[in-house]
């Protein structure tokens, strides 16, 4: 059901310091991504998802489209989707082993994670853990409403995670087209430019979406 082989998306080889802040970007996302799956990788909830449509006329719009799914699929399907693989080292180990435990048992154990024999994949995982216990409320009933309110707005923080990763990737596929066009002293392809940012245009449009 869920298979780990995926290529990875060119990066920029540009500017050093816009490399710099690309990659803090994919961090904090690619982070972000694991740390749903760890809390709510089990949980089955109510997505909305917008698809790109063409109504009578000709015309492009949005189309809505609701369904559930459990929160680790809808995050492997869309992931698999546009063939991103992690750039980050550990967070791509530490999600491998996670799709390897849903092949296994269909379902994520934090526990088995904490203790595993990759002593970086079980600090990341304690790590992650131990920061979102922080924001918890120490009172137990109070923080029962805390995680169900959580649970409530899970679709939006799955979509708003995928669109902003695949968004950061989009930037930075148009800016190695530009620096290969630089390096080599051509004209840039304009069309690809012109796609990737339509691309880009339509990520802004589902974002902005109250889901």
């Amino acid at each position: 059901m869920y298979e780990q082989e995926q290529p990875v998306m060119g990066l920029v080889k540009g500017g050093k310091g816009k490399l710099q802040q690309s990659i803090d970007q994919l961090n904090i996302l690619e982070k972000e991504i694991i740390r749903i799956l760890l809390l709510y990788g089990n949980e089955i909830v109510d997505f909305v998802n917008w698809v790109d449509a063409v109504d009578e006329r000709g015309r492009p719009f949005l189309e809505k489209e609701e369904y559930q799914n459990t929160v680790s699929n809808e995050l492997y399907l869309n992931l698999q989707e546009d063939e991103i693989e992690f750039t980050n080292e550990i967070f791509r180990l530490t999600y491998f082993e996670l799709i390897h435990q849903l092949n296994q048992d269909e379902k994520i154990s934090v526990d088995y994670l904490i203790m595993h024999e990759n002593p970086q994949i079980s600090s990341l995982v304690t790590n992650i853990l131990m920061d979102e216990e922080k924001y918890n409320l120490s009172d137990w009933e109070r923080k029962e409403v805390f995680v169900t309110e959580t649970i409530k707005i899970l679709p939006k923080l799955v979509t708003d995670a995928v669109l902003n990763l695949r968004r950061v990737l989009i930037e930075e596929k148009i800016k190695e087209i530009m620096h290969e066009s630089q390096e080599q002293s051509v004209t840039p392809d304009l069309e690809e430019i012109a796609n990737y940012t339509g691309l880009k245009k339509r990520l802004f449009e589902k974002l902005n979406r109250v889901i």
